[in-house]
């Protein structure tokens, strides 16, 4: 743009010295609706933003509202509009929480997961937060386990950037996503093991966060644009979909009887990246 001054016309209006020389680019966004029938969902709104004549709408309500501003009036010589791009926020749902056992001042497994109904390229960054006085258990990146349950693709980590989590908190783990990467629609878990203290705190919960910066350090930073809060489980606790069977063998000459305890998880996992 070309300088220019300004000068107070009146107490309720701005106005130009004289008039700007330049181009001019407005950005916009609209939230839109899922059902294709709503008019502000996409399928309604992408042939209305190709229209011919939308150009020419655009410039009229540009130069009205800046009449109604008390504003310099400007010329508008042309206008072009871009492309229109989708941006899907993420959608996430069915959190949970597994855990292998629960015995007080061991060390377990535990999976914590999520499934993205649609695919997303915002997230840069997914948080894991223990309750107090749990403790995750890494020493190396073999430890953790990022695990696909249902859909195609593996969970985008930024692998090529060496070590793509962040343990130094005990309490804390960030995944780092691929820069510019998408996350698509799926199931995703994460597998870690965490020692149990000899009674769980009040407040016990685990959060699972999905973070538009790898910045983010608690469910509350101002990057966390979702934070599941997950009740966590007590000591001596089984997860509801533990299973125990119990069988009585035949009689042999070595036994006189043996009672086969087992333990079966459903819990079906791929994991990811081997």
């Amino acid at each position: 743009y070309s300088a220019v001054a300004i000068a107070s016309d009146n107490a309720h209006s701005r106005r130009l010295a004289s008039a700007p020389d330049g181009h001019l680019e407005v950005d916009f966004s609209i939230a839109l609706r899922l059902d294709p029938l709503e008019p502000d969902s996409y399928e309604q709104l992408y042939p209305k933003f190709m229209e011919n004549d939308f150009p020419t709408h655009m410039t009229s309500n540009m130069l009205a509202a800046v009449t109604d501003l008390g504003l310099f009036p400007i010329s508008l010589q042309d206008c072009v509009v871009a492309e229109l791009s989708l941006v899907l926020p993420p959608n996430a749902t069915e959190p949970s929480l597994y855990w292998a056992s629960s015995i007080a001042e061991t060390v377990t497994e535990v999976t914590l997961g999520l499934v993205f109904n649609n695919y997303t390229e915002d997230i840069q960054a997914i948080l894991l937060v223990l309750p107090p006085t749990f403790n995750h258990k890494l020493r190396t990146l073999a430890d953790f386990r990022v695990l696909r349950q249902g859909g195609l693709d593996d969970l985008p980590v930024a692998q090529e950037e060496g070590s793509w989590i962040d343990t130094r908190s005990s309490d804390m783990i960030r995944i780092h996503i691929a820069e510019s990467a998408r996350i698509n629609a799926g199931g995703y878990a994460f597998q870690l093991p965490v020692f149990i203290p000899y009674e769980v705190p009040p407040e016990n919960i685990w959060f699972l966060c999905l973070c538009t910066s790898r910045a983010c350090n608690s469910p509350t930073h101002s990057s966390v644009v979702t934070a599941f809060a997950l009740p966590g489980f007590n000591i001596g606790e089984r997860h509801p979909h533990t299973i125990v069977v119990s069988a009585t063998m035949k009689r042999s000459c070595f036994t006189d009887g043996i009672v086969v305890l087992g333990i079966v998880w459903l819990y079906l996992v791929t994991s990811a990246g081997g």
